[in-house]
């Protein structure tokens, strides 16, 4: 499918940029391509994010920032508005959009991956839970334009998104970390992964060994609660979370620290009580994610929550 990106309005792209050589195709038919208007556009390799909303998600008209029928990916695809059923409750998606939401050239995350490949998200959909939904392509530039080589769509947090590209068990997966932010203001850094099958971006959920699915491949990057422990002593327990984008795949390394506060004396740093570490790589296995390894952040819960300070 090939289309000119002059249909799309170009006007008004400044770039200074010119260079002698231009990308070549990938060798690798792409799901769709764009052919680009001018070499002062193809020698910049970027595009205001209007254009760029408009070419991910053509269902968003780019002059009145409105979108009209249902949501397309970059290639003309209808999209489905909620993942599809993987048996396990725990991965329903919230699909109640905010109202009076409107379409914003801020809604569209681009990442760079690679000289002349980007991913980019175009959250166009607010949603009641803080989430956004739409359209997401891998775009590759060419000497003659733009390809997609991958296109789907994203529900998660796009504040402060920033994305990757890595591997699990040999598959493309994207990795999204983004924030996740309450009414007051506090946020919490998450970490989502996404597969590409089929060269579609797919909504899949995520089993940890003894518990089954567990729900959406969303993982907070840090944690924190406390215990009381009697009437003197509080246990205080962190956890901070590394995404390890490792030769051999995706690798969740997490580091949890436990502290005792002497309610007694406040004004004394917290005794150190335990510090522990653990990795569990990300691994595909049959259209969902495994984690074939105990949560390191449940286990130390669970085996200190309740242990008295040793005083």
């Amino acid at each position: 499918m090939r289309r000119l990106l002059t249909a799309l309005a170009l006007a008004g792209l400044t770039a200074t940029a010119v260079v002698a050589c231009r990308p070549k195709a990938s060798g690798v038919p792409p799901l769709c391509a764009y052919d680009m208007a001018s070499d002062t556009e193809l020698a910049a390799k970027a595009l205001p994010p209007a254009t760029w909303l408009r070419l991910v998600s053509p269902s968003v008209d780019r002059t009145t920032m409105t979108r009209s029928g249902p949501l397309r990916d970059g290639c003309g695809r209808v999209l489905e508005a909620v993942a599809p059923d993987t048996g396990c409750p725990a991965t329903k998606l919230e699909t109640v959009t905010v109202a009076g939401d409107v379409v914003e050239p801020k809604d569209l995350v681009i990442s760079q991956i690679g000289e002349n490949r980007v991913v980019l998200w175009a959250a166009t959909d607010e949603l009641v839970d803080g989430q956004s939904y739409g359209s997401i392509a891998l775009a590759l530039w060419t000497e003659r334009g733009i390809e997609l080589h991958a296109a789907g769509a994203v529900q998660g947090y796009r504040e402060g998104a920033r994305m990757r590209l890595h591997h699990a068990s040999g598959v493309p997966v994207l990795v999204l970390e983004s924030d996740r932010c309450d009414r007051a203001g506090a946020c919490t850094r998450i970490g989502q992964f996404v597969p590409i099958l089929a060269r579609r971006f797919r909504e899949v959920p995520v089993f940890e060994v003894g518990r089954g699915c567990i729900g959406r491949p969303q993982f907070p990057l840090t944690r924190a609660t406390e215990v009381r422990m009697d009437g003197r002593w509080l246990r205080r327990f962190r956890l901070s979370r590394t995404i390890e984008l490792a030769q051999e795949g995706i690798v969740l390394t997490d580091l949890v620290i436990v502290e005792d506060i002497d309610g007694q004396n406040p004004d004394a740093p917290p005794t150190p009580f335990r510090r522990a570490t653990a990795s569990r790589p990300l691994v595909l296995d049959d259209g969902h994610f495994e984690l074939r390894d105990e949560d390191l952040w449940e286990r130390v819960l669970r085996d200190y929550g309740n242990v008295r300070p040793e005083r």
